[in-house]
C-alpha cells in the first residue's frame, strides 16, 4: 500500500479480502519468503536495510551495511534453492542506473555470511 503497510489476502466467506499483515513505519520495496522456514524478508528504503519479519509481525534489522558502509537502499530480493538470499542495492528508483551506476548485488549465504 502507499502507507508502507504489507497486506495479505484472507478468506472472507466465499470472498477474498485484504488485511494488514505488517505496519511499522517502513517503506517496503520488495518481499521474499524463505521457503525452508517461512520467514519473511523485506527491503526497506526508509531504513536502507533488509528487515526480517517474525511470525508475529515484528521487524528487525537483518543486514544494513557492507564493510561498515551503509546501503544506498535495497530494492529487490530473492532466495535461491540453497536458501542463499540475493538483493540489489541501488537506492530509490532514478538515483542509480546506466547514467549513474552505483548499485551492487549482494548475497547472504545460508550460513549468514554477507558477500558482494
Amino acid at each position: 500500500s502507499q502507507t508502507g503497510e504489507i497486506l495479505r489476502l484472507v478468506q472472507d466467506g466465499n470472498d477474498l479480502a485484504l488485511a494488514v499483515a505488517f505496519a511499522a513505519g517502513v517503506n517496503p520495496s520488495s518481499l521474499a519468503v524463505q521457503l525452508a522456514d517461512g520467514t519473511t524478508y523485506m527491503c526497506d528504503l526508509a531504513h536502507k536495510s533488509i528487515l526480517v519479519v517474525s511470525a508475529h509481525g515484528q521487524a528487525s534489522d537483518f543486514v544494513r551495511e557492507y564493510e561498515q558502509l551503509p546501503f544506498l537502499g535495497p530494492t529487490s530480493l530473492a532466495f535461491d534453492g540453497r536458501s542463499n538470499l540475493y538483493f540489489a542495492d541501488g537506492g530509490p528508483v532514478g538515483e542509480t542506473g546506466l547514467h549513474n551506476p552505483k548499485g551492487s548485488v549482494f548475497m547472504v549465504s545460508a550460513e549468514g555470511q554477507l558477500l558482494l
